[in-house]
């Protein structure tokens, strides 16, 4: 081989060696794979067990909302101590026991609850869950919650003892209610204040359905009333005549016989 084919084969063999080859055949080391991830691990579902023996009754069937409601049991005798009674939305997972009612058997062979039915109307089933987990061994036929019946509107009256008085002297005020509840109270404010405005004086009913008050007048002159006002807020009920306070009536006094 003569001195130039020489030259130039070691010239092409050194350029495809350092990847600058101008003709030469080299391809590439295929990349290295990343590692393969581990497979996900399977979300355990809820299903139902088979446990011979278990049953659940509810009563009422239909009941209003906030009204009692039972659940009785039945189960097999060794059963655990963890397994329990919860109360759910019908199609909601047994998961969402949180949103509800529940508790254990204590390992019981049957038993009788009671509670209050839910606030908000629906349909309803009572579950036996084993062993302090989800899986469930009986479901009570459908507790339908329909809505509470409104309350009655009540009839509120609440009268100033005078319609004058002078600056400190005494004055009364009297009401009745036909349903007062236990937060109710009556405040004397100054005409056209809000009920949420300063009180001259606060009384509470302790959900007497009438009584009187006696207090003192404000000592500043000026035209009031009292209001009735419903459980511990400040939405009237009732609003009595004007008490105007004036020094020309001068002091109230209570005179005793001598």
């Amino acid at each position: 081989m003569s001195n130039r084919f020489f030259l130039r084969a070691v010239i092409a063999g050194t350029l495809c060696l350092s990847g600058m080859s101008l003709g030469c055949s080299t391809s590439p080391s295929a990349p290295t794979p990343p590692p393969a991830l581990p497979a996900p691990v399977p979300v355990p579902v809820p299903v139902p067990v088979a446990l011979q023996g278990v049953s659940l009754t509810s009563n009422p069937s239909v009941v209003t909302a906030g009204g009692q409601l039972g659940v009785s049991w039945v189960a097999p005798s060794g059963r655990s101590a963890w397994d329990w009674i919860g109360l759910f939305k019908v199609a909601d997972p047994s998961t969402s026991y949180e949103n509800g009612w529940w508790q254990y058997t204590n390992g019981a062979v049957s038993g009788t609850l009671t509670l209050s039915a839910p606030t908000q109307p629906g349909e309803y089933e009572f579950r036996y869950l084993v062993d302090d987990g989800f899986n469930e061994a009986a479901r009570s036929t459908r507790v339908t919650v329909t809505p509470s019946a409104p309350s009655p509107p009540g009839v509120y009256t609440v009268t100033a003892g005078t319609n004058t008085v002078g600056p400190g002297g005494q004055l009364s005020v009297s009401w009745t209610t036909s349903n007062g509840g236990h937060n109710d109270w009556i405040v004397l404010l100054k005409n056209g204040d809000s009920n949420a405005g300063y009180s001259w004086w606060t009384g509470w009913t302790d959900g007497a359905t009438s009584g009187t008050f006696t207090l003192n007048a404000p000592a500043l002159a000026g035209q009031y009333e009292f209001r009735y006002l419903l459980d511990d807020g400040y939405d009237d009920a009732a609003v009595s005549s004007l008490v105007t306070v004036s020094a020309s009536a001068g002091p109230t006094y209570n005179r005793s016989p001598q």
